[in-house]
């Protein structure tokens, strides 16, 4: 996807005393401009997560999360034509 990456920044039960839901957090980055990044966090009740595999929870936090996401990762791709953070290396 454009060269976009996404990585579970967290995956934890909360509130950690009397848990009642997972927090699941996306880092997204853009692999062709220097790495730059998003965050995008959610949470998901434990009713919707019962039975299911990690993977299964991180899609339904992906799913839950997809209008945020698409705002993060379009204003990643609008950064891509700007050079910030571009190491500049003048001629003597």
């Amino acid at each position: 996807m454009n060269n976009i990456e996404f990585k579970i920044q967290r995956y934890e039960l909360y509130p950690p005393d009397e848990s009642n839901c997972f927090i699941i957090g996306f880092r997204i980055i853009d692999l062709l401009n220097n790495n730059r990044i998003g965050y995008v966090e959610t949470m998901l009740p434990l009713t919707e997560c019962s039975g299911k595999t990690s993977n299964e929870i991180c899609q339904l936090a992906y799913d839950k999360s997809k209008n945020q996401i698409d705002l993060v990762v379009n204003d990643l791709l609008t950064k891509r034509d700007k050079l910030t953070n571009y190491i500049f290396i003048p001629n003597a």
